[in-house]
């Protein structure tokens, strides 16, 4: 079973690192895909729209099961 993590993103790069790095620890013994959709525009942020083309992506990748995850909350053990 493939996981998908959907995570909305724009202009947080530090964020962007230290969540990646925190994810892949704690998903390191799962089949998962990491999918950052990103707002490249000056309009507010549409944190709604970004997930829906997240979910969109994750079906095109065959994930079978989706979370949906923000940038600044990292996964505790």
């Amino acid at each position: 079973m493939k996981l998908g993590v959907i995570v909305p993103y724009r202009k947080r790069p530090t964020h962007l690192r230290k969540f990646r790095e925190s994810i892949s620890e704690y998903l390191k013994d799962y089949d998962y895909d990491l999918i950052v959709v990103e707002q490249s525009d000056d309009l507010p942020f549409n944190r709604g729209k970004l997930l829906n083309i997240g979910f969109k992506t994750a079906l095109r990748k065959q994930c079978d099961y989706v979370v949906f995850h923000d940038i600044d909350m990292l996964p505790i053990d």
